[in-house]
């Protein structure tokens, strides 16, 4: 499994992604979480398992 843990400049701020799979030829799912203040990260791979 690849992983990239990456910045991106979106809206002027800076965000940090986290991209991951086994296939480069598969869809993306793109996650975006509620609100500022509980980051989702610790818990991606309960949706992405």
């Amino acid at each position: 499994m690849n992983r990239l843990l990456d910045k991106v400049i979106s809206g002027g701020i800076e965000q940090r992604i986290l991209v991951r799979g086994i296939s480069e030829q598969k869809p993306i799912i793109l996650f975006l979480h509620g609100g500022p203040g509980l980051p989702m990260m610790p818990f991606h791979q309960h949706w992405t398992s």
